[in-house]
């Protein structure tokens, strides 16, 4: 196939599908890896990356606290208590997108620990202020990945690592469907 062929091939969204049916079965399975998540890849320089991402973007949270904070008030209720609305939310984007990208980057896509984690984070705090949550949710996301890595790597029988998403998915699912049965009882 030829290079225009294949770029146009991956412009359109299909290039995974297109690989794991044509490709060689080590690159379908690297693929399904990417696509459920996992650290199987993982080098030291690779975590050396994603921690230094990790720590830029936890501080530059930990600095936007006090405005996240007052933005749980509602976009009016912000600007009129002297937050820049716009501003913040380009900042937070920004922010929420570089620590998204370089940890699927890293380690292709793991579900629901941006689900889980926080509500946790929240309950063990027992408080919505972010300049507590923040450093909580960061330690438990950690946590909570090494011990799904762990049981990925141990919980076949012949000794296959399972993706990490899959582990987060078995936990993450009926943690959604828990809130979401809070949610409706209110």
């Amino acid at each position: 196939m030829s290079a225009t062929a294949w770029n146009t091939v991956k412009e359109q969204g299909t290039g995974a599908a297109f690989e794991l049916f044509f490709g060689h079965p080590d690159d379908a399975m690297h693929i399904m890896n990417r696509l459920m998540g996992s650290f199987g890849d993982a080098t030291l320089v690779q975590s050396g990356i994603v921690g230094a991402f990790l720590v830029a973007g936890v501080l530059l949270l930990q600095i936007q606290a006090r405005s996240m904070n007052v933005f749980t008030l509602g976009e009016e209720g912000a600007q009129q208590l002297g937050v820049e609305v716009d501003r913040f939310k380009t900042v937070l984007i920004m922010i929420g997108s570089l620590l998204t990208a370089a940890t699927v980057a890293f380690s292709g896509v793991i579900g629901f620990v941006g689900l889980v984690v926080p509500h946790i984070a929240r309950r063990l705090t027992r408080t919505p202020r972010h300049e507590q949550v923040l450093p909580i949710a960061v330690v438990l996301g950690a946590v909570l990945l090494v011990l799904a890595d762990t049981a990925a790597r141990s919980i076949m029988p012949d000794g296959r690592e399972l993706p990490v998403g899959i582990i987060t998915a078995f936990l993450g699912g009926p943690f959604f469907l828990m809130q979401l049965r809070r949610q409706s009882a209110r």
